[in-house]
Formats: C-alpha cells, structure tokens, sequence
C-alpha cells in the first residue's frame, strides 16, 4: 500500500472519530483506535515478517520501507442492550494474512452479565492466547511499535467464532481473572485456495495484586491445513514408500501430517509497574504432533521507565525452534530433500535487542521510535534453515547467519 493511502485512510477516519469515545445515544458508545507505522530494514535479501509466515511480504526484499507491517484502523460500537445483555462489534482495517488490506469485522459478540463476577460472551471474540491478546491490535496500550515478534509470531489467531466466560473473583487477596473459551477459525494464505482450519479452545488465569499481576495460558488447538507445498511435499513421500518401500519416506510420510494436527502452546507471564519503571515478561512453548508445524521456545523482557511525556524502554526477546534438522537419511536424496525443506519452510531460531522511545504528544496520541537488531542463528548444517523469522528470502540469506536491523516509527492514537 502506497503511502497516500494510508494518509487518506487516516485522515478520513480521524474525521470519522472526532469525538472522544462519543455517545450516539443512551445505550451506545462508538470508539476507536489506530496506527500509522513506517518500517525499515537494511537488508535486501529478505522479508521483515511480522507474523507467521503465511503472512503477506513486509519491508526489505520487497521494499526498503513498509507502510503495512502495523499501520491499522479500528471502530468499535458498542450496545447496552439491557442490565444483563450488551453488544460490542468491532471493524478493522489492515494488512490480513491473504495480503488484502480492508475492514474486516474483528469481533462481533454478545455478552451476557450472569453476576457480578461472571460474563459470559458468544460471538466473534479474541482467544486470549497470549498475556496481551485484548490489546495486540492496540498499539497506543503498549511502549513498542510492535509487541516482541519472536513470542507473538507463533499464533495468528486475532479472533475466533465461539464462546468464553470470564470470571473475576477475590480470593486469598488476588483480583483473579479465570477464562476458558472454545472456538473456530479459517485462516487465509497469500495463495487463492490455501487456508488454516482451526478448532481451538483453552484457558487463560491471571492474578494481580498491588504492583504485580501473574499469568499462565493454556491452547489447545486440531489444524486442517491446505497448503499446496506441503501436499506436494507429503504426496512425494508417500510415492517413495509405497512405489521403493524406502522406509525413510514411510517415516517422514508419517510425520508431514497435514489432517490432524494438533498444536499445544503454554505460556506464562509477568507484569511488575508501580507507576514510574515497569518490567514486562512472557515466555511460550509449543509442542506439536507433526513436522509441518515446529516445536519452540520463546521468551522476552521488557523494561522501562516513564519519565513525564516520555517512555525509553529497553528489550530482549528469543525464539528456539525445537524441531531437530537431524533427520535420518535415506539413501533416495530426494527424500532426504522433501524432508528438510519441511522443516525449513518453519520459523527458525533468532533473537533480537530492541531500543525505543514513546513520546506522549496528547492523552490519545503517541509517537513512537523503535530500532531492533534481531540475529539469525543455528543452521544445523543445511543451508536453508538459518533464515530465522524472515521470509521471502535469498539462497545466500539462508546460507549463514545474519544480523539485520530495523528501524520503525509510528503515531497511535485512541479517540
């Protein structure tokens, strides 16, 4: 998207939402938020993803600045129905996985007020996979441009069709925060006809108290995936076993399972603010039943100090692809071909250090400057698995281990 868009896209919503959080009636409320977000990197031999790779192509390779990686709009109304039913529906705007860039209705549900510390709510709603899953898409919440790639990259679910109950009690001097859901999601790929099928469900608890608020997270998730390289890939193998009897093409055969995925991540988080520092911190693990999706470990640290208008912060974050390279070897080489581009095609290991600014120009508008380092690493020997989270990228790129830089800037705003 070419940048007079996105100027006019803003402009015309900023008119659209005027009026602080305004009230068109009694009973409804219309709010918004956005970003206007400019990313470069300074390489050319690959893309800056940021989000998992069915993701559409972000600054470097394609171009040296992007405009799409976190520019977005959001609207969202919501209904007071009565003392116990309200409505909410959300409209977003922005860069989807099928590289379509229009609004797209985020959540829609209605939420039911059984007690006092119970809600129950059925609809279009956001799994609360991660300990900032209500606020992903609201940039101005955050101190970073973006929330750490290396732990948000896994898991694209942004909402599901289904239902959650959330329930708030006190207990042992904790305000609690108890959420399971269950729910349904098609994801879209840059290529016409290719989607993720997701049926999820899980548990998010949380616990705060004074200055510091704990949380673990459960996911549970069966994938359907049609992905045309990797039913190329598994009808290869399964030629090979069946037509040589090559028992490495049976086992691998076995492992590229694209019906019946299953995909666990557990995550467990950290918050300490007491006003003017504050420490952030999340970790995350995968663990899956096939090679087409990888095991992993990841994990950041944030922290930072709020020094009047202004936020510095300092972070470190860390993905760990799990999947071993060291596949048993056959004596067909292309067997031993299909298999490692398998396990290339996943995010490999990286890291990056990053260094912002957040400079508060009004109580609903922040400016933000980000610079991160991020470093490829473990290539395990095979050319094609020292990409790291990069994507779209060269033969040489993926050979040897990189070091890229990215500088992003970027306006949030809530009305």
């Amino acid at each position: 998207m070419k940048l007079n868009k996105l100027v006019l896209a803003s402009f015309a919503f900023t008119i659209v939402c005027s009026v602080e959080a305004a009230e068109l009636g009694e009973s409804i409320t219309f709010r918004s938020f956005g970003s206007v977000a400019a990313v470069h990197s300074d390489t050319d031999q690959a893309d800056f993803y940021n989000a998992i790779a069915i993701s559409p192509e972000g600054p470097g390779r394609t171009e040296s600045v992007s405009w799409n990686s976190g520019s977005k709009f959001a609207g969202q109304v919501d209904w007071t129905i009565s003392d116990r039913f309200s409505a909410t529906a959300q409209t977003l705007v922005k860069q989807y996985e099928d590289g379509e860039w229009g609004p797209r209705m985020e959540w829609a549900y209605v939420k039911y007020n059984a007690s006092n510390e119970l809600d129950i709510r059925v609809g279009r709603i956001r799994p609360p996979v991660y300990m900032l899953s209500d606020f992903l898409d609201v940039n101005f919440a955050n101190p970073w441009v973006r929330p750490p790639t290396e732990q948000y990259y896994n898991i694209p679910v942004t909402n599901m069709d289904g239902i959650d109950f959330l329930w708030r009690p006190d207990f042992a001097g904790f305000s609690w925060l108890v959420q399971p859901y269950y729910g349904e999601k098609d994801l879209d790929t840059t290529t016409e006809g290719e989607y993720v099928g997701i049926e999820n469900f899980g548990l998010n608890l949380s616990a705060s108290k004074g200055d510091f608020t704990y949380r673990f997270g459960y996911w549970d998730a069966d994938l359907e995936m049609e992905i045309a390289s990797f039913k190329q890939a598994s009808a290869g193998l399964q030629q090979i076993c069946l037509g040589f009897g090559d028992p490495v093409a049976c086992e691998q055969y076995e492992l590229l399972n694209l019906q019946d995925i299953n995909y666990r991540f557990l995550s467990a988080g950290l918050t300490w603010d007491q006003g003017d520092y504050f420490v952030q911190s999340e970790f995350g693990r995968a663990i899956s039943n096939s090679t087409t999706v990888a095991d992993s470990t990841a994990y950041y640290v944030t922290g930072g100090m709020r020094l009047n208008l202004w936020t510095p912060f300092l972070s470190y974050s860390n993905f760990d692809n799990r999947m071993s390279s060291n596949i048993t070897e056959s004596m067909i080489p292309t067997v031993n071909s299909i298999a490692l581009g398998v396990l290339a095609a996943n995010a490999q290991s990286q890291s990056t250090v990053s260094a912002g600014v957040r400079y508060d120009i009004l109580p609903t508008v922040s400016l933000k400057a980000q610079w991160d380092h991020s470093m490829t690493s473990d290539c395990s020997g095979n050319a094609r698995t020292c990409r790291g989270m990069f994507g779209r990228s060269t033969d040489a790129f993926k050979a040897t281990e990189q070091d890229v830089n990215l500088i992003s800037i970027a306006v949030d705003f809530i009305f």
